[in-house]
């Protein structure tokens, strides 16, 4: 704590570093980070308290879900790593959330996995903003534009709004913190170097990657900056160490994350088209900091709202680079340095430029820089503006309120009256009121005729609407001929474009009238505020009150009420698996003697509601779009009615939270084998190998897909599905004799559609022994013999082609074919009771018994991944893919237990590297604060030179 209170006031500085000594205000030091801190709290207290949940789908279908599961897995002690319910199976873990980051373990275990989630979303925006507070009192900014400050950068719509996907939040405040941590080592703390390590390898656990290198960045131009201006480069080796044991303490969470992602679609980085995604064009940016609400139909106009900042700050913060050094007065110079300003203002016009994307010829630097060719959103970058106008608002705050001693060259004669009242009033006079200038008229009346011009807009549209909606529905009509959904449906997107075109031009609507207030404000402080009696506190609440008030318009929540709701389509599709069965499931433990003489422990049962047949959930954001529309049409709650409609759709990856099984799901490093088997079953998410394909389903209209899905049971049946739910509209065209076909299975409520369900008869068991199947020299290859037409007869009971298709292992032959005409005793439909039983089902322990009478194929109808390994009665087995993504184990003739167990790549190694390094760490830390403390003087660490005063960040 002496570190960050030294930091914060300034007081402790090398040798050599003028950096302003800023004043003090009333209060206590820890009262205004205290305030910043509880802040978030009171912004997200509804979604903790009451259970509220987030109107985001990114939130409630993916991150609230998977959060979730790892709150459950660490309340029962551990830190689950293989989910069964997802894509068939899915490491989790290491995907994108931040699974190891302790900063998400400790809310999730007090609070539980809802209030525990918003809990770690406020507790990373309070880290923002005390953050942001400290890096500008280290950059010399008074109380009260360090408190601006904090705000602009965390309640910022880009903080506030994107923290809910809590792997941004958690590096929104690593920025901010890794820049104050360098600054404290440029002036020579001892603790500098300590404290950026520990924040680093915080934001490496829990941050998207992307996220993590846009939050390191600056940190490290930063300080390479500074190191160049005062030829210390040796001065960067504690830097670099405590970067490396960063670093290494991150090894548990990216050292598995490689060979997933050398096994995913993303290996060798993506495509340019799909980089692209989240490019911001420069007229979207524009409206995004003016009227970040104002959309209008027909794509006419997207703002990006998160780069809404309000007009106070940005003009604060062009006030801050046009500040320069003031006289020295009993205060000392005024806040910033000119490098500083000249670092922040690169950072700043390069996240904005960099946020183009498509629209800047220089986003081909993307593409070709490593580890940035792996991501798309360049819309990211803003975090690098938003910190920019953040750290340079108190500096403009400070040039316009500043106190100072009147110029000596200005005689009397010259002075006003003002000055010379103040000239009068001491040596320290303050400076005379600035003069506001004719363009704030101007600013006045453009605000103005902006009011009236919405008004007369929105009267307009209002007197014209029977013309305007006729013409749009004749439109709509004539685009229904040759369009995939009905005629009603284009006739719905009209009326819905039509309240959307009221919304957005009403001057009365809070999207439009906070930003007009917002400019009002501006206007106001910069003619009367900053000449009144407290220009800086009325500063901060005219700059952060319009962020605060829109952060709650852009942040609509569902009611507690609706998310406590049971999902109707969990307990239909919960309720079938139930009846339908699994075939060899045990219904406890069991003891006795194991094949191969193995005595036997106690087994634990399996899980269920993991080995129910699993769901598809069959184009649910089309669904969801044409919902949304008919209810935005009708003024309808669309945000309530979606969440209700993708809950009972059991949406990926929503099943997880009812304990039901996918073969679907949204995540972004699935195995090439599981986005191809995705896209042929028509998966909406975008980017998966299989859009790209010829089997792949997405690129194609709803109707072709329909008809397609008609023809591709089998393909579903080979996955160990036992539902599909489907929209009426969307559903497929035909379906086979073996799929029972229930109309509004899942009722619809309060403007919900009705789902229907089609479910297969006899679904293939989790686990089962055969002796027959065909080999496939790759995955595309196996998935091609799956599509094959319905055989008059054979093992899949008509569905579709060969029951089981076999890869070979990487580095290994396949099991070769079996003669043609040998068949498994019965069929799959005939499976005997002791073929393939299911004896223990846990996270990372798969334990099957089988016999058979001659050599055959074990297939578990789990995903294979990374780290999967096989014995077959204690000997090593290999593990060949079956059925595009599942796993296969040849098997000699007998009775066999064969063990399937999840070790992630390298895990045993990275956590040694994580435990010696997180050791090491912290003994540097304690060593930093003990000689921090022993020292009344600090130490530097740094010298810096004569020459270096210009050095971003040296007070000159």
């Amino acid at each position: 704590m002496a570190f960050w209170r030294r930091i914060a006031t300034g007081r402790r500085r090398a040798a050599g570093d003028t950096g302003a000594a800023p004043r003090r205000g009333p209060g206590p030091r820890w009262l205004a980070p205290l305030c910043l801190a509880a802040l978030p709290f009171l912004v997200y207290g509804r979604f903790i308290l009451l259970g509220d949940e987030l109107a985001n789908a990114d939130v409630f279908l993916a991150y609230r879900p998977a959060h979730a599961w790892l709150g459950a897995g660490l309340r029962r002690g551990h830190v689950p790593l293989w989910n069964p319910y997802l894509l068939g199976g899915f490491p989790l873990a290491f995907t994108e959330y931040g699974w190891f980051s302790p900063l998400n373990w400790l809310p999730l275990i007090l609070f539980g996995p809802h209030a525990g989630y918003y809990a770690a979303v406020a507790l990373y925006v309070a880290l923002a903003s005390v953050m942001a507070y400290g890096l500008a009192r280290s950059w010399g900014a008074s109380p009260s534009g360090a408190v601006l400050a904090g705000l602009i950068y965390s309640q910022s719509l880009l903080v506030v709004g994107g923290a809910p996907l809590i792997n941004q939040g958690a590096a929104y405040w690593a920025l901010p913190a890794m820049l104050w941590s360098a600054r404290a080592h440029i002036r020579g703390h001892p603790l500098g170097a300590p404290a950026l390590g520990a924040v680093l390898a915080l934001c490496l656990l829990g941050s998207h990657p992307q996220q993590a290198i846009l939050a390191t960045a600056p940190m490290a131009l930063y300080l390479l900056w500074w190191a160049g201006a005062s030829r210390r480069i040796w001065s960067l080796l504690p830097v670099a160490g405590a970067v490396a044991l960063g670093a290494a303490v991150a090894t548990v969470r990216y050292l598995p994350t490689l060979s997933l992602v050398e096994a995913s679609e993303r290996a060798g980085g993506l495509s340019a088209s799909a980089q692209a995604l989240g490019s911001v064009s420069p007229l979207a940016l524009l409206a995004g900091l003016t009227f970040p609400s104002l959309r209008l139909p027909l794509n006419l106009l997207e703002p990006h709202w998160t780069a809404y900042l309000g007009p106070l700050p940005l003009l604060l913060a062009v006030a801050g680079l046009r500040s320069r050094r003031a006289q020295r007065t009993g205060s000392g110079p005024a806040p910033g340095a000119p490098g500083a300003r000249r670092f922040l203002l690169a950072l700043g016009g390069a996240g904005a430029i960099l946020a183009l994307g498509t629209s800047t010829p220089l986003y081909w630097m993307i593409g070709r820089t490593p580890l940035l060719s792996y991501f798309r959103e360049p819309s990211r970058f803003l975090l690098w503006t938003v910190l920019a106008v953040a750290m340079l608002a108190p500096w403009g705050l400070e040039r316009l309120t500043e106190t100072r001693a009147p110029q000596a060259r200005r005689t009397p004669a010259r002075l006003s009256d003002a000055d010379q009242g103040n000239q009068a009033s001491g040596p320290l006079g303050r400076r005379s009121a600035a003069r506001p200038g004719r363009w704030w008229w101007l600013g006045a009346v453009l605000l103005a005729l902006t009011t009236a011009g919405f008004g007369a807009l929105q009267a307009a549209l209002r007197l014209n609407e029977r013309y305007v909606l006729n013409a749009g529905r004749l439109r709509a009509i004539s685009q229904a001929r040759s369009g995939d959904y009905p005629t009603s449906f284009y006739v719905e997107g009209v009326d819905a474009a039509w309240r959307q075109a009221l919304r957005a031009t009403n001057p009365l609507h809070p999207g439009l009238l906070i930003p007009l207030c917002a400019f009002a404000g501006a206007l106001w402080w910069w003619r009367w505020g900053r000449n009144g009696s407290h220009p800086r506190a009325m500063a901060v609440a005219a700059g952060a009150l319009p962020l605060l008030l829109y952060g709650q318009v852009r942040l609509p929540a569902i009611p507690a009420a609706v998310v406590r709701e049971a999902s109707p389509g969990g307990v239909v599709v919960q309720g079938a698996g139930a009846l339908s069965g699994v075939a060899g499931r045990p219904a406890g433990p069991s003891t006795g003697q194991r094949p191969g003489g193995q005595a036997q422990e106690a087994a634990a049962p399996a899980e269920d509601a993991a080995l129910t047949p699993r769901v598809l959930a069959w184009l649910p954001l089309a669904t969801d779009f044409e919902t949304r529309r008919r209810a935005e049409a009708l003024g309808a709650n669309a945000d309530v009615i979606s969440y209700r409609l993708l809950q009972r759709f059991l949406a990926p990856n929503l099943g997880m939270s009812y304990a039901v099984p996918l073969v679907d799901g949204y995540e972004n490093l699935m195995t090439r084998e599981q986005a191809l088997l995705a896209g042929a079953l028509g998966s909406e998410r975008a980017g998966t190998a299989g859009d790209a394909s010829a089997t792949g389903l997405s690129p194609l209209p709803l109707q072709t897909r329909r008809q397609r899905m008609g023809e591709r049971w089998g393909l579903l049946g080979a996955t160990g599905a036992g539902t599909l739910l489907s929209g009426d509209r969307l559903r497929p065209e035909t379906w086979p004799t073996t799929v029972r076909y229930e109309r509004a299975a899942v009722p619809g409520a309060d403007g919900v559609p009705p789902l229907n369900a089609y479910r297969f008869i006899r679904p293939l068991p989790r686990a089962f022994v055969t002796t027959e199947w065909t080999v496939a020299e790759n995955a595309a290859g196996a998935l091609q013999a799956l599509l094959e037409p319905p055989a008059p007869a054979g093992s899949t009971g008509g569905l579709g082609g060969p029951a089981v298709v076999v890869v070979a292992a990487p580095g290994g032959p396949a099991p070769p074919a079996p003669p043609a005409g040998r068949v498994s005793p019965g069929g799959l439909d005939g499976l005997g009771p002791f073929e393939a039983r299911i004896v223990r089902y846990d996270e990372r322990l798969v334990e099957v018994e089988t016999e058979s009478d001659a050599g055959a194929l074990l297939v578990l109808l789990d995903a294979y991944a990374p780290g999967w390994t096989a014995t077959v009665t204690g000997a090593p087995a290999t593990i060949h893919l079956a059925n595009v993504a599942y796993r296969a184990v040849p098997l000699p003739a007998g009775r066999h237990l064969v063990r399937f167990t999840y070790t992630p790549p390298g895990w045993p190694g990275a956590l040694g590297i994580t435990a010696g390094a997180t050791l090491a760490l912290s003994l540097w830390a304690l060593w930093a604060l003990l000689a921090g403390a022993r020292s009344p003087r600090p130490v530097s660490a740094v010298r810096v030179a004569k020459g270096a005063g210009s050095s971003p960040g040296a007070g000159r």
